[in-house]
């Protein structure tokens, strides 16, 4: 299973498999094992693959979703300022819940 979300703030897309083959491929940019950021048609897409319905991994990889689209868009991560960081990384692993509440039992 995959879905595909919109992330209109920053004109990405995030897409969310437990399908290993469906979630990542060569041309993207591995961050963890289950993490990817690529760009598509001019579009960023963050690729998050999610084997079980493990919350702590699917916060785990949110974290690096939303590190690598912000760092690949130019935005400058510093403690100063982690509010990009933190309410992306909630948008993610709110799309995460949604999906791992969909998969089958």
């Amino acid at each position: 299973m995959k879905r595909d979300y919109r992330i209109d703030v920053y004109g990405a897309m995030l897409r969310i498999a437990n399908d290993k083959k469906s979630a990542l491929n060569e041309d993207t940019e591995h961050n963890s094992p289950c993490c990817a950021l690529c760009a598509f048609n001019s579009t960023w897409w963050v690729i998050i693959y999610l084997p079980d319905k493990n919350l702590r991994n699917a916060c785990h990889e949110s974290v690096h979703g939303a590190l690598s689209l912000l760092e690949a868009i130019g935005h400058v991560n510093h403690s100063k300022d982690q509010e990009p960081v933190a309410y992306l990384a909630d948008y993610i692993f709110s799309k995460c819940q949604d999906f791992i509440s969909k998969l089958p039992a």
